[in-house]
């Protein structure tokens, strides 16, 4: 599994650079980070991530299989929980 860590500005994800792996140097889509990143007001560059994501459906740089965010809870009936390298259910069990 691979993850990306939060970032302030979309643009910073890795997977939108060029040097990154799979190097997503798709002039388009450079183009549209691009007019994000020089907006000079949070409606234009909202309406640019807009575009952003419209056009990365076309030209799908990337997959995403889903989210996760690092907040875990559990109680004494949960055991064998592996919280090592992310949150992994399996070999886990509820015990009364």
């Amino acid at each position: 599994m691979i993850t990306f860590s939060q970032v302030p500005i979309p643009s910073l994800k890795l997977y939108f650079g060029p040097n990154y792996a799979g190097w997503n140097d798709d002039e388009t889509l450079q183009s549209l980070l691009n007019d994000m990143n020089t907006a000079t007001n949070m409606d234009d560059a909202k309406a640019a991530w807009d575009k952003v994501q419209e056009y990365s459906w076309q030209y799908l740089a990337v997959l995403n299989f889903g989210h996760y965010i690092a907040n875990y809870a559990w109680n004494d009936h949960v055991k064998g929980l592996n919280n090592y390298s992310g949150l992994y259910f399996w070999n886990a069990g509820y015990v009364e």
